[in-house]
């Protein structure tokens, strides 16, 4: 089985894999029901002149030909390949001959030039959070970007509690009971995850029967486009604690899988699952243990859990596929030995009967995306993703040259504007330091202190690997001398993306040296001198996973970073003033209290 994988948001995956035979009800026999949509959403002037079919023929393959009156036909060969493999040609004739691309910033697809670029030789292939307030045109969007870039398997889980509730009130929970167990809007996965509880509730009754009125919308597009939902499932032992919070958000409680409420809560689960979108999915994500430890380590114990859970799964719907993340066995190590991990996976005995997604992916070499969040630095995904449906390497420097160039789509291209991104994509985009496992985060963001802050590393790392006076700085010169030499680049959302972005980061990173000047001037013996908001500060009632989610926004920045920096210096110039030594614990303690009183103004 083949696995390209996509984490969306916060732990949301796509998933492309060959050999699953998913059931849609609504389907057409030769399954290119929805094919031709995102074509008449982002390119309607042209949509009549791609012709698509399915054609016989081995392996799982497509071809783009040119016919007669300029059009284009794309065919592939399988249902498999339908449901793919027409969307990953069309978008590579789309940016290998039109010269035009999707992102994250937007769309300039519908700016290919007419007539329709021929192919001439017919070119074939073959197959080698930030989404929890989205409205049903933004989820759109994203589903035409994963179908173009090959991915066909997304997490569905829009409208998840509006089930849950009637499976709860099922088996005679209160609303109070339900009401102190779901999180809110912006804490959902966690709340998935069975690792908090609570946090960032109530829930209004509104806007649980909003989500599952969106979901109903974002199934049906996710089929016609061939994308298969990856379906919740429902998950009485006491969790651990996680991450420092409070028992009343944590301690999370476990329906125990040996306990017949168990199957009972699964199977009304799933079977109103269908029963409200359709049977259009097989799959479905479970996650007992996603950082939080079981209640026994006995390899009896995990065995049973596993296979009760699996066996129960398969009592609701026959042809179901537990997925699950195998980031549990990387971040809990020291109770995941090989041994636990053998028994908890030996309990699913089909060998087809379980997809884990492993980061590391030892057994199984695969390639995927793993991101908590979307929305920027587009190159990067779109080079893994292509290079998922490349048989050979891509080259790295020419890639760049036709990305930019399809990025910002104007007559007379300056050459600025491709030697600003080789700059980046030499210097920025080219992490070598495998300490700096994410992107770096810029220290405005954190809270202050004398030190600590920088030149950290790992999964949040503040460790520049870049020089920005021979990367940034230069890159952004360049933008500039290109809008000069063609200003039509500024009427492109795109070029003014990067240039704000460039220059935002320019200033993160610039504040590095004021941070190091300002520490310097102290250290001198001479020198005199709440819900969603909690989401983005204080991640906890107070501070439990502090910045864990900052943002270089305006509002954040003029009203939260700049006013915390403001305490902590006129801290430092108090005591300075005054000969007092400085104490971390008393200035550190004060920031939760401006957080959280942040968090209520806000």
């Amino acid at each position: 089985m083949k696995v390209l994988s996509l984490v969306l948001s916060t732990f949301v995956y796509t998933v492309v894999s060959d050999g699953l035979s998913i059931s849609r009800r609504g389907a057409s026999a030769d399954g290119l029901d929805g094919v031709k949509n995102p074509v008449k959403r982002k390119i309607p002037s042209h949509a009549d002149l791609f012709i698509f079919e399915k054609t016989n023929g081995t392996g799982d393959a497509f071809t783009i030909s040119d016919i007669k009156k300029r059009a284009i036909k794309v065919q592939c060969t399988t249902i498999n390949a339908c449901s793919r493999r027409i969307f990953t040609s069309y978008y590579r004739y789309l940016t290998q001959y039109g010269g035009v691309d999707i992102s994250w910033t937007g769309s300039n697809l519908h700016l290919i030039s007419p007539p329709l670029p021929q192919v001439g030789k017919s070119l074939k292939g073959e197959s080698i959070l930030t989404t929890a307030f989205y409205h049903f045109d933004q989820w759109s969007d994203l589903f035409d970007w994963m179908a173009l870039k090959g991915t066909n398997l997304p997490l569905s889980w829009v409208g998840y509690k509006y089930i849950l509730l009637q499976v709860f009130h099922e088996v005679g929970l209160t609303d109070s009971d339900i009401s102190d167990f779901l999180s809110g809007p912006a804490f959902p996965a966690w709340n998935h995850f069975g690792i908090q509880g609570s946090w960032g509730g109530a829930l209004p009754e509104q806007w649980i029967n909003d989500q599952f009125a969106l979901q109903k919308q974002t199934i049906q597009g996710m089929v016609e486009l061939r994308i298969t939902p990856l379906y919740p499932n429902a998950s009485i032992v006491t969790g651990s604690q996680w991450s420092g919070f409070p028992t009343n958000f944590t301690h999370d409680q476990f329906v125990d899988p040996f306990n017949p409420l168990f199957s009972q809560i699964q199977t009304s689960f799933i079977k109103k699952q269908k029963q409200a979108y359709g049977d259009v999915s097989h799959i479905y994500t479970l996650d007992r243990y996603n950082e939080n430890e079981p209640f026994s380590g006995d390899l009896g114990y995990l065995r049973n859990v596993s296979s009760h859970t699996f066996n129960s799964l398969r009592v609701a719907d026959p042809k179901a596929i537990w997925m699950a993340q195998g980031w549990l066995f990387l971040s809990d190590s020291g109770f995941w030995n090989l041994d636990r991990i053998s028994a908890y996976l030996g309990g699913v005995t089909d060998p087809d009967g379980m997809i884990i997604l492993n980061l590391y992916s030892e057994a199984q070499l695969q390639c995927g995306l793993t991101m908590e969040g979307q929305e920027g630095n587009d190159i990067g995904y779109d080079i893994l993703l292509d290079q998922a449906w490349s048989s050979t390497p891509i080259e790295i420097p020419s890639y760049i040259a036709s990305w930019v160039a399809r990025r910002y789509v104007v007559k007379n291209l300056p050459n600025e504007a491709k030697q600003a991104w080789a700059v980046l994509g030499a210097t920025v985009y080219n992490n070598s330091d495998t300490n700096n496992q994410a992107t770096v985060k810029s220290i405005l963001e954190l809270a202050p202190a004398i030190s600590g802050l920088t030149g950290q590393g790992w999964h949040h790392p503040t460790k520049i690997f870049y020089d920005t006076n021979s990367s940034i700085v230069p890159a952004l010169n360049l933008l500039f001398q290109a809008s000069n030499k063609n200003p039509l680049l500024l009427n492109f959302p795109e070029f003014a993306h990067d240039v704000v972005d460039l220059s935002r980061q320019l200033l993160a990173n610039r504040f590095v040296d004021v941070y190091d000047a300002l520490i310097a001037i102290y250290s001198s013996p001479n020198s005199t001198s709440p819900d969603i908001t909690s989401a983005i500060t204080l991640w906890g009632p107070t501070g439990q996973i502090n910045d864990y989610a900052s943002k270089q926004w305006t509002g954040l920045v003029e009203t939260y970073y700049l006013p915390r920096w403001q305490l902590f210096t006129n801290y430092l110039a108090d005591i300075k003033k005054n000969g007092i030594a400085y104490n971390a614990t008393a200035i550190s303690g004060q920031m939760p209290n401006f957080g959280g009183e942040w968090d209520l103004r806000v």
